[in-house]
C-alpha cells in the first residue's frame, strides 16, 4: 500500500492510493510508467458511449523519465494512446538501475485530456504515484474524474486538463508520497523543482507560474453541451460551479439535490415535493423518467453521463 498527498474533496490530506492503479514490476534496468484519463461514463440509450468529457481521450506525445538528479534516463515512444477512462502502461528501458523520480508527461499536438492520475513502478519494486487533484488548488482547469483511487472508496479523485495551454506538466513523484505525517498546509512547498511544474504548449516555452491566481483565464472555444448526473457524496455541483478553474459538463448532484449549470455558472436545488419553480427538473417533465434515462432530444442536453451507482462502466 502507498499512502498518497492529494486533495480529496478540495482538502489536503494523505490517502491510500489503490494498490490496482499501479503498474507492474518492470524487467530489467527500466521503471513502467501508467497513465489514466478521466472516465466517461455507461452506454448510452443507443448503445453507445455517452461522450467523453470534452475528449478526455486522447494520446500523449511523449513520456520522459529522469533520475534524481534531474539527468535523462529514457523516452517513450511518440503518441502513447489512452481511452477515455481508460490507462496505458508505458516500460522505459534504461541503461542502468536508478530509479526514476522525476517523470514529465507531453500531452500530443491538437489532444484534449483529462489526466487523472500518474504512477510508476521502479525497477527496484518502489511504487510512487500522482493524481489531478493538484489542478484545482494550483490554479489549472480540472473536473471530476470518475475514477476511484482511494482504498477507502471515498474519493474518484478528480482530472488535470492538458492541451495546447497546459501541454507539458513535470512531477517529482517523491514529493507526493505520503511520509506517515501530516502534509505541509504550504501549497507552494509542492511546486517548483522538488514538485510540480507546468508548461504552456508541447515545447515547454513559457512556464506556468504556479500557483497561478494571477493568470488570465484561457478561453474556452465552446461550451460542452453533456450533463453529468452522480450520486457520490464527493462529486459536489456546488464546488464545481464556484470554482474558477473547473471545466466540463454540467452536473446534476444528487447527494447535494443541486445542479450547476457550467455555461451560467448558476447553481439550482433539483425540483423535489413542493419545490416546483427556480429548481432543476431531473425528470423530462413527460414521462417522468430520470434525465440520465431520456433521450438527448427530451433533454436538452447532447448526451447525459451517468455516474451513479447503479450505472455500468
Amino acid at each position: 500500500m502507498v499512502d498518497i498527498i492529494g486533495f480529496a474533496s478540495g482538502v489536503l490530506t494523505i490517502y491510500a492510493f489503490l494498490e490496482g492503479l499501479f503498474p507492474g514490476q518492470p524487467d530489467g534496468p527500466s521503471a513502467t510508467v501508467r497513465v489514466a484519463v478521466g472516465l466517461s461514463g455507461s452506454e448510452g440509450p443507443d448503445g453507445g458511449p455517452d461522450g467523453p468529457l470534452t475528449s478526455p481521450e486522447g494520446s500523449f506525445k511523449s513520456i520522459r523519465i529522469y533520475n534524481n538528479n534531474g539527468e535523462f534516463l529514457s523516452a517513450s515512444p511518440d503518441n502513447v494512446g489512452v481511452d477515455d477512462g481508460s490507462y496505458s502502461d508505458v516500460t522505459l528501458a534504461q541503461q542502468n538501475t536508478q530509479q526514476a523520480p522525476y517523470v514529465q508527461i507531453r500531452v500530443g499536438d491538437g489532444e484534449i485530456v483529462c489526466l487523472a492520475y500518474v504512477s510508476v513502478t521502479f525497477s527496484d519494486g518502489q511504487k510512487r504515484a500522482w493524481d489531478g487533484t493538484w489542478a484545482q488548488p494550483l490554479g489549472l482547469d480540472w473536473y471530476y474524474s470518475g475514477i476511484l483511487v482511494s482504498e477507502n472508496d471515498q474519493n474518484t479523485g478528480e482530472c488535470i486538463w492538458m492541451d495546447e495551454f497546459v501541454g507539458t506538466i513535470f512531477i517529482y513523484m517523491p514529493a507526493f508520497t505520503g511520509a506517515g505525517e501530516d502534509p505541509n498546509p504550504d501549497i507552494s512547498a509542492y511546486t517548483g523543482e522538488r514538485g510540480f511544474r507546468a508548461y504552456t504548449f508541447n515545447d515547454a516555452v513559457g512556464e506556468i507560474a504556479l500557483p497561478t491566481g494571477q493568470r488570465k483565464k484561457r478561453a474556452v472555444k465552446q461550451a460542452d453541451t453533456r450533463l453529468v448526473i452522480t450520486d457520490r457524496p464527493d462529486h459536489s455541483a456546488v464546488r464545481l460551479c464556484e470554482s474558477s478553474n473547473s471545466r466540463g459538463p454540467s452536473l446534476v448532484s444528487l447527494a447535494e439535490g443541486m445542479f450547476c449549470n457550467m455555461a451560467t455558472r448558476e447553481l439550482l436545488p433539483l425540483c423535489v415535493g413542493d419545490l416546483t419553480e427556480d429548481c432543476f427538473d431531473v425528470s423530462t417533465g413527460n414521462s417522468g423518467q430520470r434525465v440520465a434515462s431520456a433521450s438527448a432530444k427530451e433533454t436538452g442536453f447532447s448526451s447525459v453521463i451517468d455516474w451513479t451507482s447503479n450505472a455500468k462502466f
